[in-house]
């Protein structure tokens, strides 16, 4: 499993990922993950935490211009462009958004 599918797979089973301002991977719940989740993030950590910001980096800018451009506020911005990268992803993998 690549680091991106990881991630995709992480997230469909309700799980969250983000960047810490230490430079770490935060996964939550925690609590819910198994030794072969904790294997599997271990083994991609790295690669798991440059896509994890790259992928904050393009949601925070998308949001932006949605909402100093397209007149959003920042809340429907953010639900809007979480939309627009979902279907992004999902359009990378081959499947329906």
């Amino acid at each position: 499993m690549t680091p991106r599918e990881l991630i995709q797979a992480l997230q469909a089973r309700g799980f969250g990922l983000q960047a810490t301002v230490r430079g770490t991977l935060l996964v939550s719940p925690a609590s819910q993950l198994t030794a072969q989740d904790r294997a599997a993030i271990g083994q991609h950590v790295r690669e798991l935490l440059e896509l994890v910001e790259a992928d904050h980096e393009w949601l925070e800018e998308r949001a932006g211009i949605l909402e100093f451009d397209g007149g959003h506020s920042r809340a429907e911005a953010e639900r809007i462009a979480a939309e627009l990268l979902r279907a992004v992803m999902a359009r990378s993998r081959g499947t329906p958004a």
